[in-house]
């Protein structure tokens, strides 16, 4: 009964995959008005519609295809001689193969999709059907092979066709194969990655599939991060996030990555998201520290950063101060759960130097495994514009 519920599950998977292909690929290069009479069962008439051709009787048939209005007869004639009169055109092989998928033939089917490929291996129809076959045959390696070729041919088919490969992810069969797309330098990789995240793949599995490789850019990274957010395993996460950081960096993490503003390496969401925008902007100093710019006409937040605290007491303290001579605080300091939730800790950013700033707040045991620190504007009656810098942010547990 096992062996037989694992058999039913990778026919639905295969299924699945199938058929994001099917609606995504459209045959490749077929005309929209060949698949809706293929789609009626009108092998005959589909068989008029081939890409391309200066022919009178194919563009006079076409005409009226699309035009719903019926064939002109000499023009269905003509058009039949036409293509039955070529032996060496791929087009008229991969459209009778089609023909012979409606007529529930698989087998005549591939062996035509493949004199259609062997006539021309840049044939978009023939490739998109064997891509299809080995998918449905368990072929996988072949399908992988497949996907790098369809996709030089027909780039704009990408979104499409990585969404289909994310989807077969979830077959361990499968992914000796994927890792021909995660491979480091992979044309496809990052985007496949972010497909992977769309389809909520388990980012185990993209770990898996990623390995030790890394890109520069951390999008791949980025992906994995984003999914283990979305499954709320945030401590995953961020241990992860931590482990793709350069050692140098790693050393000196602590509650809070970079707390003097520095410029330290890592993507968002457990470094700084620095922000510009019409309401607010900061920006960090070359040596340390980050300036910031609000025009006090609507909320803003110019810089945020996500937290994993584990419930307890803790004390946030800040260094800095406004720069220009408004006289009352503008700019504050929130701590809330992630997602926009309960507020632990407000901060204002003090008007003068001075001493930092600090307050304590506690993390509950339950309801919040995940938090947002982030420095925002608050708007008053009337529009100051304020400047002001900070040089340093920390968190510290409390016994």
């Amino acid at each position: 009964m096992v062996a037989e519920a694992l058999k039913t599950g990778r026919q639905r998977l295969r299924a699945a995959v199938l058929l994001v292909l099917a609606l995504a690929v459209a045959w490749a290069a077929m005309q929209s008005a060949a698949l809706g009479l293929l789609r009626q069962g009108q092998a005959q008439l589909a068989l008029l519609v081939r890409p391309g051709g200066p022919e009178i009787q194919h563009a006079q048939a076409l005409a009226s295809l699309r035009e719903k209005k019926p064939v002109n007869e000499a023009a269905l004639v003509g058009a039949r001689k036409l293509l039955l009169g070529a032996p060496l055109n791929d087009e008229l092989f991969s459209t009778l193969g089609l023909d012979a998928l409606v007529d529930g033939d698989p087998k005549r089917a591939t062996a035509l999709m493949s004199e259609a490929f062997r006539r021309n291996p840049r044939s978009r129809p023939a490739r998109a059907w064997l891509l299809e076959d080995h998918i449905r045959q368990g072929r996988y390696a072949e399908a992988i092979d497949q996907v790098d070729r369809l996709l030089l041919l027909r780039p704009d088919l990408q979104a499409p066709i990585l969404k289909a490969m994310a989807v077969l992810a979830r077959e361990p069969a499968a992914r000796p194969g994927l890792k021909r797309i995660t491979a480091p330098g992979h044309l496809w990789r990052p985007n496949f990655f972010w497909a992977m995240a769309a389809e909520k793949t388990d980012p185990d599995v993209m770990r898996e599939l990623l390995g030790a490789g890394l890109n520069s850019r951390g999008l791949e990274q980025g992906a994995i991060i984003e999914r283990y957010v979305q499954t709320g395993e945030y401590a995953k996460a961020r241990d992860y996030w931590l482990s793709q950081v350069p050692e140098s960096a790693r050393k000196t993490a602590a509650l809070i990555y970079d707390p003097d503003f520095r410029g330290l390496p890592g993507p968002a969401p457990f470094n700084w998201s620095i922000k510009q925008g019409p309401a607010g902007s900061a920006e960090l100093g070359q040596g340390g520290g980050m300036t910031i710019d609000y025009l006090g006409s609507e909320p803003a937040s110019m810089a945020e950063q996500s937290l994993v605290l584990q419930p307890g007491r803790y004390r946030v303290r800040v260094a800095g101060h406004i720069l220009s001579g408004v006289t009352r605080p503008l700019l504050t300091w929130k701590l809330r759960c992630f997602g926009g939730g309960q507020e632990f800790a407000s901060l204002d950013l003090p008007l003068a130097a001075g001493r930092p700033v600090s307050q304590t707040f506690v993390i509950p045991a339950d309801g919040c495994r995940a938090q947002t620190l982030s420095l925002e504007g608050v708007p008053q009656e009337f529009v100051e514009i304020v400047r002001a810098e900070v040089t340093r942010v920390d968190i510290d547990k409390l016994r």
